[in-house]
This record gives structure tokens, sequence and C-alpha cells, in this order.
């Protein structure tokens, strides 16, 4: 047929050189991942958070704020920093804005 361009993707056009690096979903992004975070700190679940579910939480946070786990895995006699060690560690190679999507599901399903 004539219709030769791809459906599943759209034309690129030239941005003009006022156009922000950072779209509006990166930014709506941020502020959804910001709003969740402050979120956290001050609401009380309708039951209390299982240690998986603070681990949850916690390893996403991790992804999404500082990347790839970047410090040595703690003693065998630390098991609070090992467990976070480790769920932080499941998540490596995440993206950033993959980290934040999930952060904020999370913190979502526990309110």
């Amino acid at each position: 047929p004539r219709f030769t361009r791809s459906l599943h993707k759209p034309p690129s056009l030239p941005l003009p050189p006022h156009t922000p690096l950072i779209t509006m979903a990166s930014a709506d992004l941020d502020a959804q991942f910001q709003a969740a975070a402050d979120s956290v700190k001050s609401f009380e679940p309708k039951t209390p958070l299982t240690d998986a579910e603070k681990l949850d939480a916690y390893k996403y946070y991790k992804q999404a704020t500082v990347g790839d786990v970047n410090t040595a895995k703690p003693g065998m006699l630390d098991w609070t920093g090992q467990a976070k060690w480790d769920a932080w560690n499941s998540v490596k190679g995440t993206s950033t804005e993959d980290a934040k999507k999930a952060y904020i599901e999370v913190v979502k399903k526990q309110q």
C-alpha cells in the first residue's frame, strides 16, 4: 500500500530551541513521586505494614533516588541492614523512571 509509515511510531518533528529537555510527563512523574514520598512520612496505614511491605517501598525509593546499590553488603549480624541491602539489590538495573512508577504504586496500595 501507499501508506508506509509505521502505525506504532509517530513521525519525529524537530523540537523548537526553547523546548525544555524534561518533558511534561517526566515532570509529572517527578511530582507524583515526591508527593508519594512526602505522604509516607505522615500517613497511618489501616493495618500495620509487614516488613516485606516496608522493604518493597524502600527498594524502589532507593533505586529511584540513588540508582543501583552502591555499598557493600552489611555484616551478617546486621539483619536489618542486610534485608534492606538485599531488597535494594533485587531491583538492580531498574531505570529511575520505572522505579519511581513502582514506588508510587506501592505507596498507593499501602495507604
